[in-house]
């Protein structure tokens, strides 16, 4: 699989360096635009650049809305936005495209390709819930990053990977979310 994976100023960073290492195990390409807030994100919350560029296929500059996610023509099999700030999110839901994150959405949303916004904010305001609905409707996959408990973990590590795997499956990967929980 091509993914394309957007990085925003959301808290969660931990999301994206686990979805990206799981996608190189599962022999996907994965092409990256990060925020200037998602940088910002991810460093403070302990991980670098040079971390995600060893697990990307490409990393472009969120600002160079030239690149090939900003095309349909790109042949990019499914879009994430991991985290997902609600800045992002609403402008996703209005139609705005102004940086390769938010344009990459948008020829997802065009093209009916998977898009998942995993979503990391709490509270929610009805201005957020409105938005996601919005881009639900319109063919994407809203997963607020909350993870189960079902499975009974032993880690944080467990938390994140339980998510990660939702992601996984909704992007489109062969995972096995049976693992999860069968029911009883």
């Amino acid at each position: 699989m091509r993914v394309f994976l957007g990085i925003t100023g959301a808290s969660g960073a931990v999301y994206a360096v686990r979805l990206l290492e799981e996608m190189r195990d599962l022999g996907a390409e994965a092409h990256v635009a990060i925020t200037r807030w998602g940088n910002h994100v991810l460093e403070a919350e302990g991980f670098s650049l040079d971390e995600i560029k060893g697990l990307a296929t490409e990393v472009y500059e969120a600002d160079d809305i030239a690149r090939g996610p900003a095309s349909g023509t790109a042949g990019f099999s499914a879009f994430g936005v991991v985290p997902c700030s609600v800045s992002t999110l609403g402008k996703i839901a209005s139609g705005i495209g102004d940086n390769l994150v938010t344009r990459a959405a948008q020829v997802a949303l065009k093209e009916r390709r998977p898009l998942v916004l995993l979503i990391r904010e709490t509270p929610l305001s009805p201005v957020i819930i409105e938005a996601m609905l919005k881009v639900s409707l319109a063919g994407a996959t809203v997963m607020p990053a909350c993870p189960g408990f079902y499975h009974n973990p032993e880690s944080i590590t467990e938390l994140v990977d339980f998510v990660v795997k939702r992601v996984l499956f909704a992007l489109g990967f062969p995972v096995d979310i049976r693992e999860l929980w069968e029911g009883e």
